[in-house]
């Protein structure tokens, strides 16, 4: 039991730890992690969950062992790892909304674009709704190439309201940016 423990203790330290690499390293490259619909918010959510589980699991089992090894300090460290988890995974999913993901490939299937898509609220009672268009670099990272806003609140991609056009590698994204009036944005790949 004293050996799970500690793999559970280094392991709720790792996990953060390497959550915290991701984001410095999207950041650093101007990529972004996509697996399938879960984004990088997600994975941090799910890491950070699971480290703070880990903590737990190992505070509990040092009390049920009476361990003479497991100081005080030791559980308060990680009483205090369990609160700084929660407070930043608390701050970094405040802001979180409900995005969608699409993936468009070229008809020679060269290229693969992924589309974001949320509704971006206010306070004042409008709303925009945002997509923001990716270029698909390999099977875990996405790069931005550009933004697309409707001012009048409505999801283009989920109502169906937009094309797409493939010329070699281009894409041309076109859709309703505000009553009837229409915008196109072209991405070279």
């Amino acid at each position: 039991m004293e050996k799970v423990r500690k793999i559970l203790n280094v392991s709720a330290v790792i996990m953060p730890v390497l959550a915290l690499i991701l984001i410095i390293a999207e950041s650093i490259f101007n990529c972004e992690l996509l697996i399938g619909s879960f984004n990088d918010n997600t994975l941090c959510l799910i890491i950070f969950s699971i480290s703070a589980v880990f903590l737990l699991i190992s505070t509990l089992l040092a009390i049920k062992l009476k361990s003479s090894k497991d100081t005080i300090t030791n559980s308060v460290t990680r009483f205090v790892s369990i609160i700084i988890i929660v407070l930043f995974t608390f701050f970094r999913f405040y802001d979180s909304k409900e995005r969608r993901y699409y993936e468009f490939t070229s008809p020679d299937g060269k290229y693969t674009a992924v589309a974001e898509e949320w509704v971006e609220e206010y306070s004042d009672g409008y709303s925009n709704g945002v997509v923001i268009l990716y270029e698909k670099k390999n099977t875990l990272f996405v790069t931005e190439k550009d933004l697309f806003i409707n001012l009048n609140g409505q999801l283009p991609i989920s109502s169906g309201d937009y094309t797409i056009e493939w010329e070699e590698n281009i894409m041309s994204f076109t859709a309703e940016k505000q009553n009837n009036e229409y915008e196109t944005i072209r991405i070279e790949f």
